[in-house]
């Protein structure tokens, strides 16, 4: 832990000391510390997607009988009071 008026030198100083690194280092470095979150983030985006699209379906229905808005969608009545 660094005091809050340390923290931007130590940022500095580690930004420096990496900068005299190899890019090759600095690339494996960074795929290290990205792939675990990479994976993380692909592997819910199916379900991200559905989810997206079912509440889409549910906001704009289509068929039925249905009219488009007549107002966007964050004009009352469709939005809460601000």
């Amino acid at each position: 832990m660094h005091p809050k008026d340390r923290l931007l030198d130590r940022v500095r100083e580690l930004a420096y000391e990496l900068a005299k690194r190899p890019p090759m280092v600095l690339r494996y470095t960074r795929q290290l510390f990205t792939h675990e979150l990479k994976r993380a983030f692909l592997d819910r985006m199916g379900q991200g997607i559905g989810l997206e699209t079912y509440a889409q379906r549910e906001f704009f229905p289509f068929g039925g009988g249905m009219e488009p808005l007549d107002r966007a969608w964050d004009d009352k009545p469709w939005s809460q009071s601000r």
